[in-house]
């Protein structure tokens, strides 16, 4: 039986342990306004999922526009603050799929603990109308919609892909 564990399990300490936890729901848009600052980029409008109206988040999944900047530049912007922070990037910065991932002290702050930041590149509208996550209370989550639209498109002879 395999279990599938998603949401902010990227980031190990030496130790092999989650070097992430969760995020209350007050802390994110002080967290992503902080990072922000480093990245320039507008993270607050392009929440994805329940991130930010969920009681608690697992990571911060967030939309990139990939018009505007690509993987290895946003990358390279992380990476150049770890380094200007005498931090080993290596812990810090990571690359899969659409996405970047960055381990983000919750408020800017390490003493606060560290939240995973899935920054997901593609078109921030599209993403968000189809990465939106279920509803607070509800017992669908946002992959239950996916199942179901791929469950239509395959007899018609599509493919769904958010």
């Amino acid at each position: 039986m395999t279990i599938l564990k998603e949401g902010g399990n990227i980031f190990k300490d030496p130790n092999g342990e989650l070097a992430t936890q969760r995020i209350n729901q007050a802390d994110v848009a002080p967290t992503l306004a902080w990072l922000e600052k480093i990245t320039g980029l507008d993270l607050q409008s392009n929440m994805l999922g329940t991130t930010g109206k969920a009681p608690t988040s697992g990571d911060l999944d967030v939309a990139v526009d990939q018009s505007k900047i690509s993987k290895d530049q946003l990358a390279d912007t992380l990476t150049q603050w770890a380094i200007k922070n005498k931090q080993d990037p290596k812990l810090w910065v990571k690359k899969s799929g659409i996405s970047v991932h960055f381990k983000t002290p919750i408020r800017g702050s390490a003493k606060n603990g560290y939240v995973q930041s899935d920054l997901m590149f593609g078109d921030p509208d599209w993403m968000r109308w189809s990465l939106q996550g279920g509803q607070p209370g509800s017992p669908y989550k946002g992959a239950d919609r996916h199942v179901m639209m791929a469950s239509i498109a395959k007899p018609l002879g599509f493919k769904w892909s958010h």
